[in-house]
Order: structure tokens, then sequence, then C-alpha cells
């Protein structure tokens, strides 16, 4: 009998955490599972390169592509088999050319090709013929992206499928939903004609109505987000998400519904909390609310999964843990449970936390203060300089922290870099200041090498053992104490 894996037993809240920078496929539900093996051959006339690169999602959870390198024989032959579970979308690369097949299990497909032109010269026999003979001819009217979070040109201009950067600065947003809404429909009436005449299977009709709805939707989302402030946006712009099944289980191994999905969280964080987006760790904290109020458990599981083990590293792995934790204890499927416990034990393994030196520096009153001597609380150090307008707004903006902790074993300790201290003095005198303040004492640039940063301000937390580890640390007032208070307990 296989012995169950223990995991940590923590009795925390579950808080939900996410940042789509990636999206990738879930196992999916869309089809029964199968374990026949899947048959690729094939011969290819006018080759020079003797190889065809086919890329796929493999670990979906884990966003996890591979690459599969296929030999092109003397006399133009190839062969490839898989054992996908699932129909799956295959990318395939042969010089600067693409083209995609879908594979079911037990498909036996045999390809004929011509190397100057993929697309069209590709000609489907045997089992998998007809699915494959549809997306040719879908792939040639209309291309599918070869990546679809990109929403840039080559000049980081914001455009994407189709629509130039300079055709979407003329375009107002009912212009926008109007074009959208035309290509999706011959998009639709395409897919529907011509998947009917080659009778092509449920698992691919499943895949491009997927495809279709939820790309389309996913492109709205993000050329208001981009494009607007919410604020510019009309109200009434926002109506195809009533036709839009936001909680689509089934749909969770498509990648054009997470993209939708991320798109739609993206676009209430914004909403909320009236910032941009950047891909940031910081970026997370202030989207825990948003995720946690607006998706089901089920894609809210999937998407924190994801989250985890995409952003997890020795980095962060301070941050992550209290949620790692909470995600541990209330998960419910296992199979999220156990990648993420092991890919969180594999980099705790890695990770060396440092103990905070003997560092000796002066108070107001001149006397020397070592930040050692803290041991037993947590201490959260700010490195700042009264000439540092940034510095000086996070020191504002902590009050609401400060005094939400003041009741907690928790320091805030504030280091000056100030190079005249009578600066650094005149500061404290002259503003309502909080917390503990130090003077560097002219250490600065030993400072700046000890702790691993350059610019200011530059903030650490400070265990109760006395450790500390490179962390990105939450901005929300909320998430920060709550983070705080799993580290006291």
């Amino acid at each position: 009998m296989k012995a169950k894996k223990k995991y940590p037993n923590n009795n925390i809240n579950f808080t939900v955490i996410l940042l789509f920078l990636f999206f990738a496929l879930l196992p999916p539900t869309l089809v029964n599972a199968s374990q026949e093996s899947i048959s690729i051959t094939g011969k290819i006339t006018n080759f020079k390169n003797k190889k065809l690169i086919v890329r796929y999602l493999d670990d979906n959870l884990a966003n996890i592509t591979k690459e599969h390198s296929v030999s092109i024989n003397e006399k133009g032959e190839f062969e490839a088999k898989f054992d996908f579970q699932y129909g799956k979308l295959l990318t395939v690369y042969y010089n600067s050319q693409i083209i995609h097949w879908f594979v079911e299990p037990g498909d036996r497909l045999t390809i004929s090709l011509e190397a100057t032109d993929l697309l069209a010269s590709a000609h489907y026999t045997g089992s998998g013929k007809n699915n494959n003979t549809f997306l040719k001819g879908f792939e040639t009217k209309f291309s599918f992206p070869d990546n679809y979070y990109n929403y840039y040109n080559q000049d980081d201009q914001f455009a994407f499928n189709g629509f130039g950067f300079d055709e979407l600065l003329l375009m107002n947003p009912q212009k926008f939903l109007a074009k959208t809404n035309t290509r999706s429909s011959e998009e639709v009436y395409y897919y529907r004609r011509q998947s009917a005449l080659n009778n092509t299977t449920e698992a691919l009709n499943k895949y491009m109505t997927n495809y279709i709805d939820y790309k389309w939707a996913a492109y709205k989302l993000a050329y208001a987000r981009h494009q607007y402030t919410v604020q510019e946006i009309p109200i009434n712009y926002f109506d195809f998400l009533k036709n839009i099944k936001l909680e689509n289980v089934a749909a969770l191994q498509h990648p054009a519904y997470l993209m939708f999905v991320e798109e739609y969280t993206k676009m209430l964080h914004r909403k909320n909390y009236n910032i941009t987006w950047e891909g940031s760790l910081k970026d997370f904290a202030s989207m825990v609310e948003t995720i946690q109020d607006n998706l089901g458990q089920e894609v809210r599981e999937f998407c924190t999964a994801r989250m985890l083990l995409t952003f997890m590293d020795e980095d962060n792995i301070a941050l992550i843990k209290p949620y790692y934790d909470d995600f541990i204890t209330s998960m419910t499927k296992e199979v999220y449970r156990e990648k993420v416990f092991e890919r969180y034990q594999t980099l705790s393994s890695l990770i060396e936390t440092q103990k905070l030196p003997s560092v000796v520096l002066k108070n107001e009153n001149g006397d020397a203060v070592d930040l050692s001597s803290y041991e037993g609380t947590i201490v959260y150090i700010t490195f700042w300089a009264s000439w540092c307008n940034s510095c000086i707004n996070e020191m504002t903006a902590g009050r609401i922290s400060h005094r939400l902790l003041s009741n907690e074993n928790v320091v805030f300790l504030f280091v000056s870099l100030d190079e005249d201290p009578s600066q650094w003095q005149r500061y404290l005198k002259n503003e309502k200041t909080y917390g503990v303040h130090l003077w560097s004492d002219g250490q600065n640039d030993d400072l700046k090498e000890l702790f691993n940063f350059s610019t200011l301000p530059k903030s650490i937390i400070v265990n109760q053992q006395g450790y500390y580890s490179e962390q990105i640390i939450p901005s929300s007032d909320r998430l920060f104490t709550g983070f705080i208070h799993k580290l006291l307990e």
C-alpha cells in the first residue's frame, strides 16, 4: 500500500493568490481519457533542414512546454509517437514556417508536405484526417496566434491578431467591439460550416468553440485595459460578458479560456485598485481579494496552484510560504496539492536564510544600537533618506500598518542613509514620525552590500529568530498585516 504523503497541518484561513504573466493548460475534462498511443507518419519533399520541431504543453498545471525533435530521413520520411491521454494541439516548426496539428488518443495520422509551403501543401490521410483537414482550412483563412499573450508588435506598440497599432488608435471602444464581433462571427460561421462538412470529432469541436469564444472575449478585455482607464470605457462596452460563461471548469484545459480569466481578473483588479497590472509579485497581493470574490472554487484552486508553481523560487520563498501553508491545508484537489508540495520542498532545501548580523548604528541621541539586539521580535527594516520622495511616501503609507500592529511583537525600524545626519535629524524634528529611527553612521556602502540593494527605499523583514531572506513584501496594508500575523503564529 502506497504511503500517503504528509502535508504540513496549519490552521490558517485560505487566501487566494494569482499572477497570470503566462497561463497554461490543465489536463482536459472535455473528453474521456484514453491510454491509446498516437502515431504520426509523413513525408516532406524539397526539404533541406532534416528536423521538424513539435511543441506542446506537457505538464499543463506547471506550464511545462515540451519540445519534440522529429528527424527527417534521406527520403524525406518522418515518424513521431505520443502517449497523450487527451486531444492536444501541436505546434510544428520547420525553418520559419508554423503549422498546427490536432491529435487524439488512437490517431494514426499520415501527412504529406512540401517544404517551401507546409500549410498549403499539407495533405492528411488516416485517422485524424478530418480534424486536420478542417484545421488546415481554418488556419489558412484566419491563422492561430503563436503567442496568446503577445499584445505588442515589434515596436512594442499595442497590437494583436490582425489589428495594427495605427488601426487601434483610430478606433473608439464601440468601433473596436464592432470590428471584433465581425471577425469572431466570421470564424464562427466558417467553423460551423466546415466542421460539419469535414465531420470533425467532438474533442476538436469543443476545442474550437472555446478557442473562438474566449479568445475574442479576452481581446476585448485586453483592449479596454491597455487603451483606456476604467472610467473612460462606456458601461455597455462590457455587455458581451453576459454571453460568456465565466465558470467553465470543462474549459480549464484551454489556453484561450485561461487567457480570458486572466484578462477578466486584471480588469477587476484595475477597477478595484486603480493601478496598472505590471506582472510583478507585488501585484498579486492586491489581486487576492479580486480573485477570491470573483472566481468559483475549482477555477480559483487551479489558478492558485498555477501561480504558486510559476512564481515560487528562491527569491520569494519567504513571501510565498504563508500562502503555501494556506493552500496545502485548504486545497481539495490532491493533484494540485501534490505538485505544489513537491515544488515547495525542492526549493526549501535550496534556500539559505541569512542571520541578521551585528550592525551598530546610531539613534537620535547618538547612542549605539546593534540591529542584532532585536532578536525575538519581528523587525520591519526600511532603508531610506530624507531626500528620497518615494521613501517618504512609503513611510507615510505605512502608518496604517503600524497602527494595526501596535499591540504585536513587531518593530518598525527606519535606517537613514543621509550623508549629513543633520538632514535626518531635521526631518525627524519637523515631521510626525513613528517607529524606531537610526542613522547609518557613514556605513552606506557597507549596508548596501550587506543587504543587497542599490536604490531606495529598501525593506526587509526579520523574523523572531533573527533570520531574513530576499523577498517581496505585500504593499496592501491588509495583506501586509496579515502576512506579519502569519509570521507571528
